[in-house]
């Protein structure tokens, strides 16, 4: 997962500030996205050729992305580069999620398999959408810090299924463990917050 973003990263982000421009360029990393060839792949054989991707869209958009660099920098004359780099890896995951099924799926299948499916892990889905639909305008680091809270209240209100569904009840540590994994396969708000947060890490 961490690949992904330090690769999503290497783009010029100020292409994303502006509408102009942005959902074209979105678009094009969309298709050349769902042309990759999956099988038989590694994940680092995977990883270099989503890097080859953002390469070439920055080459085949750059007069594009030039402009919209230019016109963040004038409308915003106390960004750092940090900033600047910050805030529009910030638009870049927030346009792709929300617009992109190839990223969602691409980022998915670097991530560890899915758990398989059991009665607490739907209820910790559920609960946690609920808590971030709610919660959507707080800043994704505190919808992210809800969200895992979520997970512990609805692992403890839910004592029968935890009993059933794992060994060791919640003492069990794959408990935990699926618990976070399922959400990031199965919820695209649980994804996006936690996917904006570590992006912004990557610039302390």
């Amino acid at each position: 997962m961490r690949i992904l973003i330090v690769i999503l990263l290497t783009w010029p982000m100020t292409m994303f500030g502006q509408s102009i421009g942005k959902t074209e360029i979105i678009e094009d990393y969309c298709k050349r996205a769902e042309l990759l060839d999956w099988n038989n792949k590694s994940v680092t054989e995977i990883s270099g050729e989503l890097s080859q991707i953002a390469v070439d869209i920055q080459k085949d958009h750059l007069e594009t992305i030039n402009h919209l660099k230019e016109t963040l920098r004038t409308k915003n004359p106390e960004f750092s580069n940090s900033d600047v780099d910050k805030e529009f890896s910030k638009q870049l995951i927030e346009s792709l999620v929300d617009t992109c099924d190839s990223y969602i799926k691409l980022s998915r299948g670097l991530m560890r398999p899915c758990p398989q499916e059991n009665e607490t892990l739907t209820l910790i889905v559920v609960d946690v959408d609920s808590v971030l639909i709610k919660h959507q305008n707080l800043p994704y680091a505190e919808q992210y810090d809800l969200a895992n809270k979520q997970i512990f209240q609805t692992i403890i209100s839910n004592k029968s299924s935890v009993n059933k569904d794992y060994l060791d009840g919640f003492a069990d540590p794959n408990l935990a463990d699926e618990s976070g994994l399922y959400l990031l396969h199965h919820s695209k708000l649980y994804y996006k917050a936690f996917a904006i947060t570590e992006a912004m890490k990557l610039f302390k």
